[in-house]
């Protein structure tokens, strides 16, 4: 997972596994301070088995 930030909007992107680390992700990084915005391009790659 990559995360930029600039003028503070915090960008996510890359893969997760599930849903839920999807979400945890974005909440994690709007609880920062100073953080504006969270951009979320993460996709989930759910596993076939």
């Amino acid at each position: 997972m990559g995360v930029t930030i600039k003028r503070n909007v915090v960008t996510l992107t890359g893969v997760v596994e599930n849903y839920m680390k999807k979400s945890e992700a974005a909440d994690a990084a709007k609880i920062i301070t100073g953080v504006k915005k969270v951009i979320g391009k993460i996709e989930v790659k759910l596993s076939s088995t």
